[in-house]
This record gives C-alpha cells, sequence and structure tokens, in this order.
C-alpha cells in the first residue's frame, strides 16, 4: 500500500495535511539487511494473502477490533456514491464491540457486525452495521475526507483518542482515494443485582432521550440456569414492547456466519496456494463449524427472541432510566421515558 504526500480534510478549519519524506541515504552496510527484509516480506506473503487486516483498540479496559478480509477477486477502485443505495465492501470488514458505544445519536450494542456503506435519497452518506448475530442492524454518521493519491487497495483501521477524561474510538476505512471516519464514545456498564436477576445497564445520554429504539443492556440469573439476555426498548409499533433476544443464539450465529467466512477464504487460498497450509487449516475450521451447525439445530429458535408488551403506569415525561423490582418470583422492568412510564413483566 502507498501512503499519499497528502490528505484533503480532517485538516483543522478544511486545511490540508501534508507527511513529507526525509530523502533516503543508501549505505553499503544496508544492503543485507534489505535483502534479508525482502526475504522475509516474501516467506510471508502467502500467510499475509489469506490473512485478515486486523486493527485493535483498548478503551475503559475492554477491546475492540476491526477484521478486514483478503478480497477473492478484482477490486473496484472506488465505491459508488453517486446514487441512493448500499455498497458492500467487497473484503468484508468485521466491527466487534466488547461494550455499549454511542456513536452520534445512536447505541450500539456489544456484538459483532459487518461494515457496508451507505448513500440515502438525500446523499447523506452512512455507515451501515449489520449484526452478524441475532440483534437488529442500525446506521450511523462518518465523516468523509479525500487523498491527493488513491490507493490500490481497502485498508481499516480503529484509534483510540483521548479529551480530558474521556476516552473515544474512531474508526477509518481507506478505499482508493476515500477516506470515511466515524467517532464513537463507550459506555460505563453499571450492575443492578435483584432477586434472582442481575440487569447490567448504562446512564442514558440526555441526547438520547427521545429515542424511538434503544439498547437498554442485558438481563440474566445471577444463578445461572437460564439465558442471558440482550434487552432493547422499541416505541415504534402503537404498543411499547421490551425485545429480549437470547445472548448465546446470537453469539452462535455469529460465530456460525464468521467460520463459514473464513473457511471460504482459506479455501481460495488452497485452490491458488496448494503448498500453503490453508486447506488443512479450511478442514479443522470446518470440523469447528459442524460443531456449531449441531447446537444451532437444537436450539429453541422459537423462544430465542422474546416481544413484552409494556403496561402504562403514567404520562409524565421523565429521563430515560431503568429500574428493576420483584415480588416474590415476579420480576418487573421499569422503564421512565419520555412517553411516559413503562412496567414489564420478566419471564
Amino acid at each position: 500500500m502507498r501512503f499519499p504526500s497528502s490528505i484533503h480534510g480532517f485538516g483543522a478549519a478544511g486545511g490540508e495535511i501534508t507527511t513529507r519524506r526525509a530523502a533516503p541515504r543508501i549505505h553499503f552496510w544496508l544492503f543485507a539487511v534489505s535483502l534479508a527484509l525482502l526475504a522475509a516480506r516474501a516467506a510471508a506473503s502467502t500467510l499475509s494473502a489469506r490473512e485478515p487486516q486486523r486493527s485493535a483498540v483498548k478503551l475503559r479496559g475492554n477491546e475492540f477490533s476491526l477484521e478486514l478480509y483478503p478480497a477473492l477477486g478484482a477490486l473496484p477502485r472506488l465505491p459508488d456514491l453517486s446514487t441512493p443505495g448500499e455498497t458492500r465492501i467487497p473484503q468484508s470488514a468485521i466491527l466487534r464491540t466488547a461494550q455499549p458505544v454511542l456513536w452520534n445519536d445512536r447505541i450500539v450494542p456489544p456484538g459483532e457486525y459487518e461494515l457496508f456503506l451507505v448513500v440515502t435519497e438525500e446523499r447523506t452518506l452512512l455507515l451501515g452495521l449489520e449484526s452478524m448475530g441475532a440483534g437488529a442492524g442500525l446506521r450511523v454518521l462518518v465523516e468523509r475526507a479525500d487523498y491527493a493519491e488513491p490507493s490500490d487497495d481497502i485498508s481499516v483501521f480503529l484509534l483510540a483518542q483521548s479529551a480530558g477524561k474521556r476516552e473515544r474510538g474512531a474508526l477509518q476505512i481507506r478505499w482508493g482515494s476515500l477516506l470515511l471516519q466515524g467517532n464513537f464514545e463507550p459506555l460505563t456498564t453499571t450492575v443492578v443485582e435483584e432477586g434472582e436477576l442481575r440487569l447490567a445497564t448504562y446512564e442514558f445520554p440526555e441526547r438520547l432521550q427521545g429515542a424511538e429504539q434503544v439498547f437498554l443492556g442485558t438481563i440474566e440469573r445471577i444463578k445461572g440456569g437460564g439465558p442471558s439476555w440482550a434487552a432493547s426498548l422499541s416505541l415504534t409499533g402503537a404498543r411499547p414492547s421490551l425485545r429480549l433476544d437470547d445472548r448465546e443464539l446470537s453469539g452462535l450465529v455469529a460465530e456460525q456466519r464468521s467460520l463459514r467466512r473464513r473457511i471460504a477464504f482459506l479455501k481460495e487460498a488452497a485452490r491458488t496456494e496448494p503448498a500453503s497450509h490453508a486447506a488443512a487449516d479450511a478442514k479443522l475450521l470446518e470440523a469447528r463449524l459442524q460443531s456449531i451447525d449441531r447446537r444451532l439445530e437444537d436450539f429453541n429458535a422459537a423462544s430465542a427472541t422474546l416481544e413484552i408488551p409494556g403496561e402504562r403506569l403514567d404520562q409524565n415525561p421523565a429521563s430515560l432510566a431503568l429500574t428493576l423490582t420483584h415480588t416474590g418470583e415476579q420480576h418487573q422492568l421499569t422503564v421512565s421515558t419520555r412517553q411516559g412510564t413503562l412496567l414489564f413483566r420478566l419471564p
């Protein structure tokens, strides 16, 4: 990958960011070192052809990672952003989040997401996050910049940023001369235990108060023996509801999709590079995939997602907040919103 000498965008006051290279000095004693580096690069070419690019950062003690899988065919020089619609990233970029993050005015739940580009009817450029598991996907805003010189490939990066005591992350995608960047902020998790249940939630940002669909956190039994749920509030229908998605099922579905993608890349590498270990690696992953498939066959899909209707307690506006209570064996989750206070009876 060639790095350009200038980038237009993201600079202060719209200025140009310029990187200058020092003139190389050639020394005779570096000749042997150069040969060694070339040999190492040649030896690693087979591995890098089938290994994904990986970028990772730690924010508030949790790891966030971004992977870009190798392309199986020729890459377009640039994505087509001239008309409304979706554009897939040819090399399958996968984002993994270890905790909920605030991205613009959207909450991104923990999980694995395949990234794609979206141009709206208003010509707004968004980044699509398609859930690899059982959860819903979403779209978030990104900024655009243009390089002076195009690259021949696609690359992805995760960066850590600090603003005082706040830690934020930045996701960058470089495609040809196009550079996209989105910024997100991890949310601190708070754990509440009541009766037999444990609720892991967070302090909801003020600008999120009017949202119609929000990830609330996770709910599970303290002593185990039952499913761990990802809880989301939906205010879009005629009646507010609480959606509970089984996190184990979501994780199995995500792993199944990831293994299938990885096996496809390895088989392609084995076809083009018969001397590599790709075929043996693919067989190992296929055994793991068969195990995942069997577990999913035994899974009760009907009970993996629950929709619980809400009972309105009052219509007084309030900030978004959760309260977990129990009476006997019955647990209730009370959700205060600007649309009113809702009561959900948990299973």
